[in-house]
């Protein structure tokens, strides 16, 4: 009998030794699977930063540039032109919205359209300065600028409003990304308090 008890305690001994191994491993496997799920969301989230942060680093040398080295062909303008780049750079603005909403396909139509246009008005090289017009936002409507683009220094005054549109878009994709890169902390600060 004290054999048969002795034997039963050390069974009971075994399969509490046995369940607090389990208890250990479970834990253990609780304790990796919260971490594998937090390095998801690290990862996850990392993601979600490099997205804003890439734009934020373009669009900070393209501002970068301008000011260094463009700024001064804007300065440099010929007060006669300054009304035609005004107008190039109000067109620009007001058709930013819709340039933005335009698919690859659309912009390749309007630039076509704008170049059998050029070519009717016996503009040349009409495909590059359609080209630069769609960049800078003026797709039609190019009656105002007829009498510049028939000028000799109409290649300065396009090349500046292109530089000056395009570091506008950069300062707009500076506003985008970090508003994204505020809204992806702002959820995680809204995660890490749950």
């Amino acid at each position: 009998r004290k054999h048969a008890e002795q034997q039963l305690k050390q069974s009971h001994d075994e399969l509490k030794q046995t369940l607090d191994e389990l208890r250990s491993t479970q834990a253990k496997l609780i304790e990796s699977e919260k971490l594998a799920a937090l390095g998801q969301l690290v990862a996850g989230v990392a993601h979600e930063m490099n997205t804003p942060l890439g734009a934020m680093r373009s669009s900070i040398e393209n501002v970068s540039h301008f000011m260094q080295h463009d700024l001064e062909a804007l300065q440099s303008l010929p007060l006669n032109y300054q009304s035609d780049f005004d107008a190039l750079i109000q067109r620009s603005i007001e058709s930013s919205q819709t340039l933005s909403h335009l698919s690859s396909r659309e912009k390749r139509q309007l630039k076509r359209a704008l170049t059998r246009e050029l070519e009717q008005h016996q503009i040349n090289p009409a495909d590059s300065i359609a080209d630069t017009l769609t960049d800078i936002g003026v797709f039609d409507r190019i009656e105002p600028f007829l009498t510049l683009l028939k000028d000799p220094n109409r290649d300065l005054i396009l090349k500046t409003a292109y530089q000056f549109t395009s570091v506008q878009r950069s300062v707009q994709t500076l506003s985008i990304a970090s508003d994204q890169a505020a809204h992806v902390v702002r959820a995680l600060k809204t995660y890490a308090r749950q």
